[in-house]
């Protein structure tokens, strides 16, 4: 399909950029043509007169040459135009050649000629400038998109695609040429990454709510070839005066950052496993050595009372030893499986890891749980979040402090909240600003900066959520809402209390 306005338009633009003497020699031969065309068609000889705007195909061809001048030339040269023909209107007519018009209709003829003409010069020429002014800002508009590194794609209110930068093209295969005039889903093919369920239509999406919106976490890009790239992208209307043209639609490949999130997460796991096991190693190491002492006492002493004592106590703590090792066999288990985990006996657990730490500075621990904290997830993630955010607050506290937990179910919900509090030395607003950045750390030489990450990363991937009040030497706290354990997946997991 031709389209007009688009010839039209790259013809205004061309006008200004044509030389003047081509402009000028079409105003001035173009009516000399036009004239010779109305002489070969109209037999002269059989009338009285040769007043040639008395005939109407002469003045009509006449116009058309105005117009023609003035859409290539510009406004100045569609007014000679408009002088050239009204000239050559006079000179023929009688008394040939003289310049004098005695028939009145012919002067009336030759004023509407010449107030026409110098009208459509005008105009013309005017929308030829306007046309020109939008081409520049077009030119300008279309070299700003397609210079930017994300992908940018245009659709009509139809969702078929008007524009694609070159990193669109990049990212989806497809070229511009190809894809232009092609509904969005034929182009733009997005799937879920975990259920492999085909996304809505982003275009659609936003029409319906008539704002920007960004799309679902862990999206997959269908390229045509087949390949599938993970991506991050947002969606706007197009609004002009609040009516929606169409639809543009901007993102990234992020395979790259999904990559460097990887080694990161597994610094932070390969840290956290260093960690622990210097606490397991604490805590395990504590009762042996009770017992090497003990054995020591029983193999020195004479007294069989006091050696069945010795018996006793040795017994205890090799049961305390041996609790401490399957409860660092359950927390790192990492099977990945999502199951019904409670709450409480994670807390219990993973006090009991840390209770050496808390015991050397004189922290006390105060639980209270509220239902039976069944949450959906899996197993390990939830020993990490509650591992870093009780290692925070033991660091984060004063001597003689306390830190208080607790665990709620909220059934209207289908939530479970855990909060973890101290009274300690707190964070600025500028800290809790870049609390979850990677490598961001209030501890200075301690730790690596990924825990708060980490623990964000695992929540988001599980449907949870996190939030965090803290004031500078006041303390901070730690709010997690979980998803519920219920026989089916909430809806809204992290609804708000």
């Amino acid at each position: 399909m031709v389209d007009t306005s688009r010839i039209l338009g790259r013809l205004f633009a061309a006008a200004g950029r044509r030389p003047a003497w081509l402009r000028y020699g079409m105003a001035i031969v173009l009516p000399v043509l036009a004239l010779a065309l109305v002489f070969l068609a109209v037999d002269f000889s059989r009338v009285s007169s040769v007043n040639l705007f008395l005939f109407a195909p002469a003045l009509s061809l006449f116009l058309l040459t105005t117009i023609f001048v003035a859409i290539l030339g510009g406004t100045r040269p569609g007014l000679v135009a408009t002088a050239m023909g009204i000239l050559l209107a006079c000179v023929l007519a009688p008394p040939v050649p003289s310049l004098a018009v005695a028939d009145s209709e012919h002067i009336i003829r030759i004023v509407l000629f010449a107030i026409l003409g110098s009208l459509l010069s005008i105009l013309i020429g005017s929308a030829g400038r306007l046309q020109q002014k939008f081409d520049v800002e077009r030119g300008r508009l279309e070299v700003t998109l397609r210079s930017i590194g994300d992908a940018v794609i245009a659709t009509d209110v139809r969702g078929r695609i008007t524009f694609m930068n070159p990193a669109a093209e990049r990212a989806t295969g497809w070229k511009s040429s190809e894809a232009e005039g092609r509904n969005l889903n034929e182009v733009f093919r997005i799937i879920n990454e975990q259920t492999r369920v085909a996304a809505e239509n982003p275009v659609q999406r936003v029409l319906r709510a008539g704002k920007a919106i960004g799309l679902a976490n862990h999206t997959l890009l269908i390229r045509k070839d087949g390949s599938e790239i993970p991506i991050e992208d947002s969606a706007a209307p197009i609004l002009n005066r609040g009516v929606k043209n169409g639809v543009v639609l901007v993102f990234r490949d992020v395979t790259n950052s999904r990559r460097r999130q990887a080694a990161m997460l597994r610094t932070e796991k390969l840290a956290s496993v260093g960690r622990l096991a210097s606490t397991i190693a604490h805590e395990i190491n504590n009762p042996l050595e009770a017992v090497s002492n003990l054995l020591y006492l029983i193999k020195v002493s004479q007294d069989l009372s006091e050696i069945r004592n010795f018996v006793v106590i040795a017994e205890q703590e090799l049961a305390r030893a041996s609790h401490v090792a399957r409860q660092s066999l359950s927390l790192s288990r990492q099977s990945g499986v999502l199951e019904s985990v409670s709450l409480p006996e994670m807390v219990d657990n993973i006090a009991l890891l840390y209770m050496n730490r808390m015991q050397a500075r004189a922290i006390s621990l105060n639980r209270r749980y509220r239902g039976d904290g069944q949450a959906f997830g899996v197993r390990h993630d939830f020993g990490q979040v509650i591992s870093n955010l009780l290692s925070n607050a033991i660091d984060a506290e004063n001597q003689g402090g306390r830190i208080d937990i607790r665990v709620a179910d909220r059934a209207d919900q289908r939530a479970v909240h855990l909060t973890v509090a101290d009274r300690g030395c707190g964070m600025s607003h500028e800290q809790l600003g870049r609390l979850y950045e990677p490598f961001f750390t209030t501890k200075e030489s301690l730790g690596t900066g990924l825990g708060m990450w980490l623990t964000k990363e695992i929540l988001d991937g599980a449907g949870g959520r996190i939030r965090v009040r803290s004031r500078p030497q006041r303390g901070t706290v730690f709010r997690i809402t979980w998803p519920a354990a219920t026989d089916q997946r909430p809806e809204d997991p992290t609804a708000e209390i």
